[in-house]
């Protein structure tokens, strides 16, 4: 999509800009290219109003992703990429622990600005998902996530992803065969380092 002219610069974020504060930026501003979120939303089958009926927010932003599963808001003198940004919610499905932003033309680029290992955790955790031997769903990129009305979750951080299932009820659905070997490569924990077993 054609959208990256028509955005605007987002403010400069000093290097300890934290959390808290980036969370606030992306309230703020999270209506500010409604019109771009609102084209996006209808050219990839997103229902905003889905969405906005299970309280998850999206919006618009031009941001910096660093190429290992993270990103920050561009600053004024920086291009950025456009990229779609929407909140990453806890166990509870409540409390706000983190931001995850991809990117409108790949959105297969993705990554979170806390590092959080999954979007859509509370959906692992609802008996809803597992009742008539229902299955969780995974998918690849958090569009897939969004274009599902937030259900299922995304492997964000593959690195502790696995401690997010340990007390699954069902079975996990990948997308496809593919996508299934890298799910199951991505909860695999991690051999226990050698070193730290003292005799």
């Amino acid at each position: 999509m054609a959208l990256h002219g028509t955005l605007v610069k987002s403010v400069t974020m000093a290097p300890d800009f934290t959390f808290r504060h980036a969370h606030q930026y992306f309230l703020d501003k999270a209506d500010h290219h409604l019109k771009v979120l609102v084209a996006y939303a209808k050219s990839n089958n997103i229902d905003l109003t889905a969405l906005h009926q299970r309280d998850i927010v999206l919006g618009v932003f031009q941001v910096v992703f660093d190429g290992a599963g993270f990103f920050r808001f561009a600053g004024d003198k920086e291009a950025g990429t456009a990229a779609i940004i929407t909140e990453v919610k806890g166990e509870d499905d409540m409390d706000v622990v983190d931001l995850v932003a991809w990117d409108i033309a790949k959105p297969e680029l993705f990554g979170c600005y806390e590092g959080m290992p999954v979007l859509g955790i509370a959906n692992a955790s609802n008996p809803a998902t597992w009742s008539f031997a229902g299955a969780l769903f995974v998918h690849r990129t958090p569009l897939g996530w969004a274009q599902a009305g937030g259900k299922g979750v995304v492997i964000l951080q593959h690195e502790y992803a696995y401690r997010c299932f340990d007390d699954n009820l069902g079975p996990l659905l990948c997308e496809d065969q593919a996508h299934a070997s890298e799910v199951h490569k991505m909860l695999s924990p991690p051999p226990f380092d050698s070193t730290k077993i003292l005799f």
